[in-house]
């Protein structure tokens, strides 16, 4: 599993697609996309990016200025929401 943070959609679509290359089908992505991305019209390119992979999970976050805040929230809704093997 890849969680993913992104604060800039063209940046992030440049990462999705890197991540595309090199990660298999069955891979499971999630991104944290910063709130005040959502309006921004390159929405729909970021978000048909993701949904090419097979499990994707999207979340979305306000921006206090660190990217440690939405991971450290995912990573636990994933602890508690789903049985990872290590």
């Amino acid at each position: 599993c890849c969680i993913l943070h992104i604060g800039n959609i063209e940046i992030g679509i440049e990462i999705i697609n890197k991540l595309k290359l090199k990660l298999k089908d069955n891979f499971c992505l999630v991104v944290n996309i910063n709130e005040n991305l959502i309006d921004n019209q390159k929405i729909s390119i970021l978000l048909r990016e993701i949904e090419q992979f097979g499990n994707y999970m999207i979340t979305k976050t306000k921006n206090y200025g660190n990217d440690i805040s939405p991971f450290l929230m995912i990573y636990n809704y994933l602890l508690k929401n789903y049985e990872f093997e290590y």
